[in-house]
């Protein structure tokens, strides 16, 4: 049985780089919405204003978009078909 060289495949830096930047851009958001939540949604819940809730719900949620999407282009820029 003779073995065979076959080169593996380059990952695409450039895709690898705009979602490292994308995940690393979501970290604000990751920490900010809980933050938000804490400080100034419970605080005004009590007093029967809901935006702080919401502003933090859209801080959280904008985090999770920003994470997956950067995830999404690092995958794509490791198992690429090209």
């Amino acid at each position: 049985m003779k073995f065979e060289y076959k080169p593996r495949p380059h990952s695409d830096k450039e895709l690898l780089a705009k979602g490292a930047t994308l995940m690393f851009g979501s970290m604000p958001f990751i920490f900010s919405g809980p933050v938000l939540f804490y400080y100034i949604g419970f605080p005004l819940l009590d007093e029967g204003k809901v935006w702080g809730i919401v502003l933090s719900a859209a801080f959280s949620i904008t985090a999770i978009v920003l994470f997956v999407l950067g995830l999404r282009k690092v995958l794509k820029g490791f198992f690429s078909a090209k």
